[in-house]
């Protein structure tokens, strides 16, 4: 089973209880970082699963502090295109 422990601006982050992993949430779908172009998934789809990606899975702390960054780089960007 997939929890979102946190979530700040378009982002999530994400454990199925071993691992952890950011991912970024548009429309009611999921994703993973740096792959938006792959179909969107929902948290309790079986195929959910592969937001998990081996490169992509941190420690708890790093994960905390990859979503920290991710959030702050998009309000950033955000304020700025305005």
């Amino acid at each position: 089973m997939i929890t979102i422990k946190q979530e700040r601006e378009h982002y999530c982050l994400v454990t199925d209880d071993r691992v952890w992993t950011v991912v970024e949430r548009r429309a009611g779908k999921y994703y993973p970082l740096g792959a938006c172009s792959q179909p969107g998934l929902s948290l309790d789809q079986p195929e959910a699963a592969a937001l998990f990606r081996p490169d992509r899975c941190y420690p708890e702390p790093a994960a905390r502090r990859l979503l920290k960054a991710k959030a702050e780089e998009w309000r950033y960007l955000a304020e700025h295109i305005r």
